[in-house]
């Protein structure tokens, strides 16, 4: 796992502006070719396409990509199931901040195409319409957590027979300076550009972009938390955060209540230690990143993570924190990996990525 948080690209904005000459540090990870989007193959005119929030326009990307995926391989509905299972598919996408509206306000003027433009809300609707599907249609905002909220909210919709499939999205991306200089004012961004998860240096998070769509048959797991052999925490780089997180984890998926203790320790992981925190699409990436050490038989390591924060202690608890790849460690992952997130209020959630699981990831 590598380190990918570079400055900040000539194309956001720029660098010597009186705005972000007081933001600490000038790094994050940024996705590549965000404005670049075909707007004639998802039938939108030129027009609209000037004022489409780029991080709607990727979500068409993304939903394209994973039903084409989906579609290729798996059989098309038989026709005793009917045209239902192919188009009563649930959309929950994940995003809040919409930068775009304010360079669009500031460029553009209003146009027709304003409102639905930047609309949070639009963002799920704009796929089900584009697409053609006629489930639940529902763009979640619960900050950090709202990817992760969104696939659970998918899992429910499925169990109550709402769809038969459905679609779990997470979008985010960074083309202002506004939200930046706001959590810095707050004491929430690393003064050093590091997201240094569970480490006695850290000192806050640094910003990220992501994109990711998910579309499976997703079922509940029934286990005990002393099945779950690793942790994808949220893991924000926060001195007293983390360690809270830690405690919280170790207490739930580590006591057991009688018995010999567990045979293996937990493994804590990290993704925002090489990407930055992606807030409303970090859930998935974490997601992704628990599929892919599940994958490779392999913990991924924590970046940055040299002397353990002294607030960590995890007592009689077996834990262990990797500090490079470490396929051995797959020992610890025959059963579940667990992924979290927290939010604003401090409202925590956990969803289950199991070895067996299969899902189609764009």
């Amino acid at each position: 796992m590598q380190d990918l948080l570079t400055p900040i690209p000539g194309d956001r904005w720029d660098p010597e502006a009186q705005l972000t000459q007081d933001l600490p540090a000038r790094f994050g990870s940024f996705l590549a070719d965000i404005f670049l989007f075909d707007s004639s193959a998802f039938a939108v005119s030129n027009t609209e396409a000037v004022l489409l929030d780029p991080q709607q326009r990727m979500l068409l990307e993304l939903t394209q990509e994973v039903m084409t995926a989906d579609t290729a391989q798996q059989q098309l509905p038989t026709e005793q199931q009917g045209m239902r299972a192919a188009t009563s598919i649930g959309v929950f996408v994940g995003i809040s901040t919409p930068d775009y509206a304010d360079l669009a306000k500031a460029h553009s003027g209003i146009s027709v195409y304003s409102a639905t433009g930047s609309a949070l809300s639009v963002a799920a609707g704009r796929l089900s319409y584009t697409f053609g599907f006629k489930g639940p249609s529902v763009s979640v905002d619960t900050a950090c957590s709202s990817s992760l909220v969104g696939m659970h909210m998918a899992l429910a919709s499925m169990q109550k027979g709402d769809c038969p499939s459905a679609t779990a999205s997470g979008i985010k991306l960074v083309l202002t300076p506004y939200t930046s200089a706001m959590f810095n004012r707050a004491g929430m961004l690393s003064i050093d550009g590091r997201c240094k998860t569970l480490d006695a240096s850290a000192n806050g998070y640094t910003r990220g972009e992501a994109g990711d769509a998910i579309r499976s048959a997703l079922h509940s797991a029934c286990i005990e938390p002393q099945a779950v052999g690793a942790l994808q925490m949220h893991g924000t780089g926060t001195p007293l955060g983390d360690p809270i997180e830690f405690g919280a984890a170790t207490a739930v998926l580590l006591t057991k209540p009688q018995g010999p203790p567990t045979r293996f320790p937990l493994v804590f992981g990290s993704g925002k230690s090489s990407l930055g925190h992606t807030e409303p699409a970090a859930g998935l990436v974490g997601i992704v990143h628990a599929v892919h050490a599940l994958r490779h038989h392999a913990a991924l390591p924590i970046l940055h993570l040299t002397q353990v924060n002294a607030y960590i202690n995890p007592g009689h608890n077996p834990a262990t924190f990797e500090v490079a790849l470490n396929h051995p460690a797959m020992a610890y992952f025959d059963n579940h990996c667990v992924q979290g997130s927290v939010v604003f209020p401090g409202a925590g959630y956990l969803e289950t990525a199991q070895q067996w699981c299969v899902v189609t990831i764009a």
